[in-house]
């Protein structure tokens, strides 16, 4: 099962046994979950400029920076669209989510196309 996939089966848990699961989660303090920690909290404030911190990423790191960023966008729009599905079958949806499914749609595309070297 995939992290996406724990994290929808523990919103349909109990209260108390979801409170040991987020517990749990805050002792385990990786590098990931310290970044996601840093990047949701730089995203939550209203003045975040998604575009600065694009041109910032581009042409100030290396590309192996870039391929790692790219590497990680691609992981939330896999999840995103993991995400669309379970909330489509409850009867939500949103505009962000069912570009998410289009877009891991095309990426799997990618990924099952040959290369041609």
């Amino acid at each position: 099962m995939t992290l996406g996939g724990v994290g929808l089966l523990v919103q349909l848990l109990p209260p108390m046994i979801q409170w040991r699961v987020q517990e749990r989660r805050s002792m385990t303090q990786t590098p990931e979950t310290k970044l996601a920690k840093q990047v949701a909290e730089a995203l939550d404030n209203h003045w975040f400029n998604p575009s600065l911190f694009a041109d910032v990423i581009t042409t100030d790191y290396t590309v192996y920076t870039q391929n790692q960023l790219m590497e990680l966008i691609k992981w939330v729009i896999k999840y995103q669209a993991k995400r669309m599905k379970y909330e489509w079958e409850q009867g939500w949806s949103s505009d962000n989510l069912l570009l998410a499914d289009t877009l891991a749609d095309m990426i799997n595309t990618l990924e099952q196309a040959p290369v041609l070297e």
